[in-house]
């Protein structure tokens, strides 16, 4: 696998030789959330690499959480900055052969370690600079940290590790050198996440047609687009008097009052009840303009539901048509 991926990736044989055919390897873990229970798939992922490398038995893992949300930017950065700071020691005599990044926002706050050790950094998307929806130094902060990294990967052993071939090109239109970024798609976990039996002989034997979507909608995140799925359903509905509109998650108060006797909210979901939830849709919409990858979309096809996803949707073209 590492011989494939070298070629295909075109990275210097020297990084993989040094540190990826190593036995005994010890890899710095650092991450927002680990929590397989977030609907956001970039904290899911987390929490799948991370149990999977702790399966290895030739691989030790120390990982760095970084959980406190402080609100403001600058508050979080200088928190985390000191924190890194202090746990230099600690981690210097450790000397990890790889640190393991998973979330673009934190090169600025993970710099000492990789600057001195060979990194892997997980970029999901470049959201920030296509869309407007984050506040001004936030997007400030999300363009130095790209700004940043990109100066240090002409410089140091760093592979960009991407879930799409289209956020790869994004980050080469951005200057980021071709031959240091892998793509390497999202999972859905196929224990979990899987036809369940007794609700797929149920659902066709029902008169109603179930459309849903799970994720959330706070109001700044426009690129969503759940506003336009709604409206297409409540002229589908005036045809089609059979069809319901069921979603869960977190959605913002103005948005709800709107459509309460239209649509079905359920609210945030338990993980356990994930499942289910896409077992019962007929046919699971993906509305959103833009995402890194979309991991509602793998775990709806791994319980056998019809997806439907935005044509504009660039990454979401791909993992349907891929996987």
């Amino acid at each position: 696998t590492n011989i494939r991926i070298n070629k295909k990736a075109g990275i210097p044989n020297r990084i993989y030789k040094r540190y990826l055919q190593k036995t005994n390897m010890k890899i710095l873990f650092i991450s927002r959330y680990i929590d397989p229970n977030l609907v956001a798939g970039a904290y899911k992922t987390s929490y799948y690499i991370l149990s999977n490398l702790e399966k290895q038995k030739d691989i030790k893992v120390y990982k760095i959480r970084i959980k406190k949300q402080l609100g403001r930017i600058y508050k979080e950065v200088i928190y985390y900055w000191f924190l890194m700071k202090n746990l230099k020691k600690k981690i210097d005599k450790i000397k990890p052969d790889i640190v393991y990044i998973h979330n673009q926002d934190d090169v600025i706050l993970s710099l000492y370690y990789i600057v001195k050790y060979p990194s892997v950094i997980c970029i999901h998307d470049i959201i920030p600079l296509i869309i407007k929806e984050r506040k001004f130094l936030h997007t400030l902060y999300f363009k130095i940290n790209l700004l940043i990294l990109r100066f240090l990967i002409k410089h140091r052993k760093i592979v960009i590790h991407v879930p799409s071939r289209t956020t790869k090109r994004d980050l080469i239109l951005f200057g980021f050198p071709r031959n240091r970024i892998v793509v390497t798609y999202w999972g859905a976990d196929k224990e979990k996440y899987k036809p369940i039996e007794e609700i797929q002989k149920d659902k066709y034997k029902r008169k109603e047609f179930v459309v849903g979507f799970i994720g959330g909608y706070p109001k700044k995140n426009i690129r969503k687009r759940l506003d336009i799925l709604v409206e297409a359903f409540l002229k589908l509905k005036q045809k089609y008097k059979n069809i319901k509109l069921v979603l869960a998650g977190k959605y913002y108060d103005e948005f709800v009052e709107k459509y309460k006797n239209d649509v079905e909210f359920l609210g945030r979901l338990p993980e356990e009840k994930v499942p289910e939830f896409y077992n019962n849709l007929d046919i699971f919409v993906y509305s959103s303009e833009y995402e890194g990858f979309g991991m509602q979309i793998v775990e709806a096809m791994s319980c056998k539901t019809l997806v439907s996803v935005s044509y504009t949707h660039l990454r979401a073209h791909e993992t349907v048509l891929d996987l």
